[in-house]
């Protein structure tokens, strides 16, 4: 995704500076990456924002020969899960919709404990937050952006 901004000028350094260092820090968050060119002053800036950490994984563990079913939001990985549970479930804390949380809470009162090993993705690892991922019914809690070792172990550890 790109855009071109023309408007950015000269007397804009300090807000493009700060606006561009909190975009990089959340997008980083998701796992992503966010790149800024620009021609020089005047002939305006391209942003560029790697593909969703949502495909990457879902790539990623479909090459390695796992069996992927990917949600663009909450509810839609809600009715995923309901209609054919799989064995685990990662999902991002922060989706649009009906966020993580929520959906954890679901899955565990329609499903029980033990059928689907749930895994929160998150940007936030402070103890108040694997509390909370703990208290919404989740088996595990990864921290983005998540290593490859990580994510493998999860996927691996029989509860």
């Amino acid at each position: 995704m790109w855009t071109k901004r023309p408007d950015i000028g000269p007397g804009c350094d300090a807000a493009r500076g700060l606006g561009l260092t909190l975009a990089r820090g959340l997008a980083e968050l998701h796992g992503g990456r966010l790149d800024a060119f620009s021609d020089g002053p005047g002939r305006g800036s391209e942003f560029v924002l790697s593909p969703d950490s949502r495909e990457m994984l879902s790539r990623m563990l479909a090459l390695d020969g796992y069996s992927v079913r990917a949600a663009v939001d909450g509810q839609a990985g809600l009715e995923l899960i309901a209609a054919e549970p799989p064995d685990v479930a990662l999902v991002d804390l922060g989706l649009p919709g009906l966020d993580g949380y929520e959906l954890a809470r679901r899955v565990r009162a329609k499903l029980g404990n033990d059928r689907v090993r749930l895994v929160a993705l998150t940007g936030y690892g402070r103890e108040s937050d694997r509390q909370a991922v703990h208290d919404a019914g989740f088996d595990a809690h990864l921290v983005k952006p998540v290593s490859v070792e990580d994510l493998y172990r999860v996927l691996h550890d029989p509860r």
